[in-house]
C-alpha cells in the first residue's frame, strides 16, 4: 500500500491557499532569511551544494552531507551523478536535482523528495535555499509540490510553507524562480522546519485526485525542480570534552621558555575545530587542530564557523601538543589558558592557571612611581612616554548599542604632561560584566605618531570598558586610564510558522535569546499587537540555549496580527538590557 493512502484528500483548499500566499506575496517584499542566531556559541552554518554569496560550487561529489532523495519508486530517484555541487559558478543544470519519471504512466501517491536530517546531536534554527521548479503545459493527471516540516512521503504535511507550494494539473501551470540565474532573489526561500527541529524537506508527488484521474503521465521536460544552494543555521548544544592532560605548562612553577601541553578531546557535535591559547585573557594563538582532509576549514568569505558539511571536523583526537614560549612574556605572574573549540564555537577547558614566569634577560614587574614622577622602570612605553600621561577618549562616557553591534571602536589619543603625543605605546582594554566584580583584559591597542589609536573592543554583554597606560614595561599599575560604560540591548529572534492560517488556526512561535544565558534560562514576553497596543499573551522562559516554542491558536480574529518577542532587563545572570525582536506579521481569513 501506498504511504500515501492516509493523506489529506486533494481538493481546492490546497489551490486556495496557494492562491491566498500568492495574494499575500504581491504585499509583501521579496522573500528574505529569517532572522537567525550569530554563528558560535554553540551555532553554525552548513552551505548547501553553492555558496550563495559568490554563486560557487563548494567542490563537493555528490549528495551535500545531510541532504537526500527518498523516493517511492526508483524512476523517481536522483543519482549520485546527476548532483553537481562541483567548483566553478553554479548553473542552471546543476545544484540538487529532484526527479520525477518522464514517458510513463504512474499510480496515484507515487513521490520523491529531498529531505534534509540534521546532524545527531543537533537541531536545525532555520535557513534558506535558491531552487527554482518549472512546469510547461498540461499533464495528464495533477501532480503537487510543497515545502514542508513533516512526514516527507505525505503531501500537505504540518508544518508547510504556504507560499513555497503549487499544484499542476490540466490547464494550470505551476513555475517559480528561474533557472538562467540560479542566485536571483525570485529564487531564495526560508526553510520551514519540523516542530522537532531536525528536518525539512522538499515533496513532488502525483495525486490526481479531484481531477478525474486515477494516474499521472508526463512526458520528457516536462517539469524540473533545483536546488543550487543554501544555507542551514544549526545548534549544537554539547560542548567539547578534554582528557589525559598533562605537559610542563600544566604542572611546572615558575614557567620558563617553551612549555608545553599535551590532551585528547571528543565533541559530541561537529567536530573539534579550534585551539587557543590565551594569556591574561588575550588570546596569543589559535589554530585549526586538525583539517579533516579539508573539510574543517571554514568557507572563504565567511565566519570562522561556516563549513560545507554537517559535521565538518573530527569529533575525537588523541595526544595534540600544543606549546607557549614564555620568553617572548614580561616576568611576573600571568594567566595562562588553552581552550578548545568545536565548529559550532562550544568551548571547554584544557588549561587555566594563574603562574609565575621567570625567564633571564626578560624585565620583571617594578613599582609604580611616585605622584609627580616622569622617571620609569623597565622599558619606556612609547616615545615621550611619561607616568603622568594623559589618556582621552574620542566618544561618549555612556554609550547604548543593540545586540547586533555590541563589538565597539574606542578613539583616542595619548599625551604627555606636556601635551605631546606618546607615539607607539601599548594600552591595554579591559572589561568587567555588569554584575559582577571580575575585570580580564580582551584587547590591546597601539598609537600612532599622533597618539591617536583606535581599541578595537570584542563583542560582548553590558559592561565597563577600561582603556589603560603603563608607561613601562616594568610599571605595575596604570600612569593613565578611561573608560565607558556600555549598555548592550538583549537580542532576541523570533520566528512564527505558518504566517497565513484561519481564524481559528494554531500557530508556532520560536526564537532564540543570544548571549550567554544563565541555566535557569530567559523570561520572554510574547506580544500581539491587537486593537492599537501591543497586548502580551505568553511569558515563556528558555532552556539554558536561550531556545523557546510556543504554541497559540486563533479564537476567530480575521486580518493581519503583528507579533513581537520582547526580553526583559536586570534579569539575574544576564548582563543585558531590555531588548525586541523584528515583528512577524500573521494573516489570516
Amino acid at each position: 500500500m501506498s504511504p500515501r493512502t492516509n493523506r489529506r484528500k486533494h481538493d481546492r483548499r490546497a489551490s486556495l491557499v496557494m492562491v491566498a500566499c500568492s495574494l499575500l506575496l504581491g504585499l509583501l517584499a521579496p522573500a528574505t532569511a529569517s532572522a537567525l542566531p550569530s554563528d558560535g556559541g554553540g551555532n553554525y552554518t552548513q552551505i548547501l551544494c553553492a555558496n550563495p554569496a559568490t554563486g560557487e560550487g563548494l567542490g563537493l561529489s555528490g549528495m551535500p552531507e545531510g541532504l537526500s532523495n527518498p523516493a517511492s519508486i526508483d524512476l523517481w530517484q536522483s543519482t549520485a551523478a546527476e548532483v553537481n555541487c562541483g567548483t566553478g559558478p553554479m548553473t542552471s543544470s546543476r545544484g540538487v536535482p529532484m526527479r520525477v519519471g518522464f514517458s510513463t504512466t504512474y499510480a496515484q501517491g507515487t513521490w520523491s523528495a529531498l529531505l534534509y536530517q540534521a546532524p545527531s546531536g543537533a537541531m536545525i534554527n532555520g535557513g534558506t535555499i535558491y531552487r527554482a521548479e518549472k512546469a510547461e503545459g498540461p499533464n495528464n493527471g495533477f501532480m503537487g509540490i510543497i515545502q514542508q516540516g513533516g512526514e516527507y512521503n505525505v503531501l500537505y504535511s504540518l508544518p508547510r510553507n504556504c507560499c513555497d507550494q503549487g499544484d499542476w494539473y490540466v490547464g494550470n501551470v505551476a513555475a517559480r524562480g528561474t533557472f538562467a540565474v540560479p542566485f536571483s532573489p525570485g529564487n531564495l526561500v526560508n526553510l520551514t522546519i519540523s516542530p522537532e527541529g531536525d528536518h525539512w524537506d522538499v515533496n513532488a508527488t502525483c495525486d490526481p485526485n479531484g481531477n478525474n484521474n486515477s494516474s499521472c503521465t508526463l512526458t520528457a521536460g516536462q517539469w524540473e525542480y533545483r536546488i543550487f544552494g543554501g544555507e542551514v543555521s544549526l545548534h549544537a548544544p554539547h560542548d567539547p570534552q578534554a582528557s589525559n592532560i598533562s605537559g610542563p605548562l600544566l604542572t611546572e612553577t615558575p614557567l620558563r621558555g617553551t612549555r608545553s601541553v599535551t590532551f585528547s578531546a571528543t565533541d559530541e557535535g561537529p567536530g573539534l575545530a579550534y585551539v587557543k591559547v590565551l594569556v591574561d585573557g588575550a588570546v596569543a594563538q589559535s589554530q585549526i587542530i586538525d583539517t579533516n582532509d579539508g573539510h574543517c576549514i571554514p568557507i572563504a568569505g565567511h565566519d570562522a564557523y561556516t563549513w560545507a558539511y554537517q559535521v565538518p571536523c573530527k569529533t575525537s583526537l588523541g595526544g595534540r601538543t600544543y606549546s607557549l614560549n614564555t620568553a617572548e612574556l614580561s616576568n611576573g605572574v600571568h594567566h595562562i589558558q588553552v581552550i578548545v573549540e568545536d565548529a559550532a564555537g562550544n568551548q571547554s577547558e584544557v588549561l587555566n592557571r594563574t603562574v609565575a614566569i621567570e625567564n633571564p634577560g626578560v624585565g620583571s614587574l617594578g613599582a609604580l612611581p611616585g605622584p609627580g614622577s616622569v622617571l620609569l622602570t623597565g622599558t619606556p612605553n612609547g616615545s615621550n612616554a611619561s607616568a603622568n600621561a594623559q589618556l582621552r577618549l574620542g566618544l561618549s562616557s555612556r554609550v547604548s548599542r543593540p545586540f547586533g553591534r555590541r563589538a565597539l571602536r574606542v578613539p583616542g589619543r595619548l599625551v604627555n604632561e606636556a601635551g605631546q603625543p606618546i607615539a607607539g605605546a601599548t594600552l591595554e582594554v579591559i572589561q568587567r560584566v555588569t554584575g559582577t566584580d571580575h575585570s580580564e583584559l580582551v584587547a590591546r591597542a597601539r598609537t600612532a605618531a599622533n597618539g591617536s589609536f583606535v581599541a578595537s573592543v570584542p563583542a560582548g554583554p553590558s559592561r565597563l570598558i577600561e582603556v589603560a597606560y603603563r608607561a613601562s614595561t616594568g610599571e605595575a599599575g596604570y600612569a593613565a586610564e578611561a573608560k565607558v560604560q556600555e549598555s548592550v540591548r538583549a537580542g532576541v529572534l523570533l520566528d512564527v510558522s505558518p504566517h497565513l492560517t484561519g481564524p481559528e488556526g494554531t500557530i508556532m512561535l520560536s526564537g532564540q535569546v543570544e548571549g550567554p544565558v544563565p541555566r535557569q534560562g530567559i523570561v520572554v514576553d510574547l506580544l500581539v499587537h491587537y486593537r492599537g497596543r501591543w497586548e502580551p499573551f505568553r511569558t515563556p522562559r528558555t532552556d539554558r540555549h536561550g531556545d523557546f516554542r510556543v504554541i497559540y491558536q486563533f479564537e476567530g480574529g480575521v486580518g493581519r496580527f503583528p507579533f513581537r518577542a520582547e526580553v526583559p532587563g536586570g534579569q539575574a545572570g544576564f548582563p543585558f538590557g531590555s531588548g525586541n525582536s523584528r515583528v512577524v506579521d500573521v494573516s489570516t481569513n
